[in-house]
């Protein structure tokens, strides 16, 4: 609908009309727009400056400043996102603790999404969020805050034991979740070194029991997240998760590759199957001009933490056939291996 000539009639009628418009009018014209995929009309941008800069915001109800905040995320600018995103975190940071759960929610989502981080912003929804930890949380509101406040690098200790005793260490809460949301979850957590012991063994519990719905980036988040907090999860659990992704080895890209070799090291899975499988499918012509330096260098320093000196050789000899680097991190790990391994030979090649 948004090509017919009566939306572009109807976008230019409302140009000149847009001071008149209410708070709520403004949030619901770019929601409109966003969900009609028409931020690219100039409407849109006329609308969120009307709405941002023109003192609206301090009568905005919570509601459409999630709105807004939603459609806002696609600014192609980043300079300009932000800048409308500073304007929007004012009513928030003022009267977040009067917002409804579900806004809170949004806007934390689309804070995170918008790449914007201002402390105070996190602060006062963090404050909000936990006077709702009682409520029946939707598997998509515990996730879409775990994954917020880690994205943008903002570690709340408080706020996550709460979620994590009061939802991620259920099961009825964690069953519902679908590999995107338990694997979202646990990577947030790695990524500000949060760690909370019954929480991640639920969703690694859960997790084996949705295997046969992952894919190769759910695998290699989740071996990632336990790697990166140096957490063995539950007894056996994280070796069944790597015997399926052995199994779906033919879905695996280079960079997911890369990252569940090097989890399976630092998890001393030395002589897992999955190691194998993805060394082996890494050094082929046609996958390993595939794969980026930091990609190669995670591989070598893998193969030099599991002793696998063979896989290595055969993983340098197919980046000088195509003419690869392995990064500086990556020739260490290999001349340190060569120098701990018996042949002469590997050291001199290296």
């Amino acid at each position: 609908l948004f090509r017919s000539q009566r939306f572009s009639n109807s976008c230019g009628l409302l140009q000149p009309r847009l001071a008149e418009l209410t708070a709520r009018d403004s949030a619901n014209v770019l929601w409109s727009l966003a969900t009609l995929d028409a931020r690219q009309e100039s409407v849109f941008l006329e609308t969120a400056d009307s709405l941002c800069s023109s003192g609206k915001l301090a009568v905005c109800d919570p509601v459409s400043v999630s709105k807004a905040a939603w459609a806002l995320t696609a600014v192609p600018s980043r300079d300009r996102r932000l800048e409308l995103f500073s304007k929007l975190a004012v009513p928030v940071v003022l009267r977040a603790e009067s917002f409804p759960l579900g806004a809170l929610t949004m806007i934390s989502y689309a804070f995170a999404k918008a790449d914007f981080r201002e402390g105070d912003a996190y602060e006062s929804l963090s404050s909000a969020l936990s006077r709702h930890m009682d409520e029946d949380l939707r598997p998509i509101d515990v996730c879409n805050i775990v994954w917020s406040f880690c994205t943008v690098g903002y570690r709340d200790d408080t706020l996550f034991r709460k979620i994590c005793e009061m939802q991620l260490s259920r099961e009825s809460v964690v069953s519902q979740f679908n590999p995107q949301d338990l694997t979202n979850t646990t990577w947030g957590f790695c990524k500000v070194g949060f760690m909370h012991k019954p929480a991640m063994d639920m969703l690694a519990n859960v997790s084996a029991g949705q295997l046969h719905r992952f894919e190769a980036i759910h695998f290699s988040n989740l071996l990632y997240s336990f790697a990166m907090l140096r957490m063995p999860g539950p007894a056996g659990v994280l070796d069944k998760v790597a015997e399926a992704a052995a199994d779906k080895i033919h879905r695996f890209d280079g960079g997911n590759l890369a990252i569940a070799v090097w989890a399976l090291a630092m998890l001393g899975f030395n002589g897992h199957r999955l190691l194998g499988c993805a060394l082996e499918k890494a050094s082929r012509p046609d996958v390993c001009p595939t794969l980026g330096s930091r990609a190669l260098s995670m591989m070598v320093l893998a193969c030099f933490r599991t002793g696998r000196l063979q896989e290595m050789d055969h993983l340098l000899a197919a980046t000088r056939a195509t003419g690869l680097g392995v990064g500086a991190s990556g020739y260490s790990a290999a001349v340190m291996a060569a120098e701990q391994g018996a042949d002469k030979d590997r050291e001199i090649q290296v």
